[in-house]
């Protein structure tokens, strides 16, 4: 099978980790992103944030990989963090703020930033089709698992038709004046959901015609690594033992 297609599946079929269990990668980065929500921000998110660069580089992901995925999210982790450490006050149209808000704030863009590192370190490790996969083989509704697939596969169909339309546009010099940047934008969108319209029913017909809900899933080839699982596992226990005696001080 072939990458289907999107930057980070194709980055997880070239992957070192590849070949290795869902299992194992589920273990290590579900256990660093419980670790990043559940204990004090510090140090444990500059912790999860540490391992997830290193496990990036063992599973052999690009350079700075991490960090070009994690852009689009931390501009919306640190809108957030900006509305959490903001308050406008109902009696005056003027902004307040507080050490206190301001240190909230830093500490949920600390843990947002890690979990979403480490979920992306999952994501570049494993592709779509080999989660969808073991999603079926721990019996979770099939229905679900292909709504999930038809939704993956449409974000990057809608990504690749907003790509062509502006290319086109742009060689046309619709985006020369603002009046025709405009005009580009109404025309491309419109485009853009009546071809997300007609590319709906064609994954609906699709999935109706080989009967949704029926399982389709492969048997998992790759043996469980004992020796991955106990250094995931003794990774995870040392965030945890490092964060609870850095808080109980």
């Amino acid at each position: 099978m072939s990458p289907a297609g999107s930057p980070l599946d194709t980055v997880a079929w070239k992957s070192r980790w590849r070949t290795r269990s869902v299992l194992e990668k589920v273990v290590l980065c579900g256990g660093l992103l419980a670790c990043a929500v559940l204990l004090p921000p510090w140090p444990s998110a500059p912790l999860v944030l540490l391992i997830t660069v290193v496990a990036g580089r063992l599973a052999g992901l690009p350079n700075l990989h991490l960090l070009r995925m994690l852009r689009v999210p931390l501009v919306f982790i640190v809108v957030a963090a900006a509305s959490t450490a903001v308050s406008v006050d109902p009696s005056s149209p003027a902004l307040s703020t507080s050490a206190d808000a301001v240190l909230r704030a830093c500490e949920a863009a600390a843990r947002a930033i890690a979990a979403t590192a480490a979920m992306m370190l999952l994501a570049s490790t494993t592709p779509m089709s080999d989660l969808t996969d073991s999603m079926r083989r721990i019996a979770l509704p099939s229905a679900c698992v292909d709504v999930v697939t038809v939704m993956y596969r449409m974000i990057f169909l809608l990504l690749e038709s907003l790509t062509v339309i502006r290319k086109s546009q742009t060689a046309r010099l619709g985006y020369s004046t603002v009046r025709r940047s405009v005009r580009s934008a109404g025309l491309m969108t419109a485009a853009v959901l009546i071809r997300a319209w007609r590319r709906g029913q064609s994954l609906e017909r699709g999935l109706a015609g080989r009967n949704l809900g029926m399982p389709l899933a492969r048997p998992d080839g790759n043996a469980v690594s004992t020796r991955f699982m106990a250094s995931a596992a003794l990774v995870n226990a040392a965030v945890v033992s490092v964060s609870l005696l850095v808080a109980l001080r």
